[in-house]
């Protein structure tokens, strides 16, 4: 295996560890009358931790991406509505949100829901999750 090969692996590796440690929701916002409820990214997107390791680990390795990015997504049913990313350069805040727009999420549920969460990049570890 290259150094290339074993980048990219190790960088899966700690993705896919980072996905599976996240579960926390974020706090309500105040005017909750007319914001959309919250709901953690796991109960929505059964498979997001596989989904995003798949559409992000060779973006990881390739870019050497470092620091963090804030995801804050609508979801209203089996459909993603506006996907906001904070954190990082604007390339890669488009490359992160077509990503998360391509997640298979589905509510269950008629009304909007807001689904946020944080993505960790480090030079060595490559992504991590948490948050929602």
């Amino acid at each position: 295996m290259n150094r290339s090969s074993q980048h990219l692996l190790r960088s899966c590796t700690t993705l896919a560890a980072l996905l599976a440690a996240m579960g926390s929701q974020a706090a309500p916002s105040p005017d909750a009358s007319q914001s959309p409820s919250r709901m953690a990214l796991r109960e929505a997107c059964k498979d997001a931790d596989g989904e995003l390791q798949r559409a992000l680990g060779t973006l990881v390795a390739q870019r050497g991406l470092e620091g963090a990015m804030r995801i804050e997504m609508e979801l209203q049913g089996n459909r993603i509505g506006a996907v906001s990313v904070s954190g990082g350069a604007p390339m890669d805040q488009y490359d992160i949100r077509r990503a998360v727009r391509r997640l298979n999420c589905d509510s269950g549920r008629a009304e909007r829901q807001a689904v946020s969460f944080e993505l960790n990049f480090t030079a060595d570890e490559g992504l991590r999750r948490s948050g929602g």
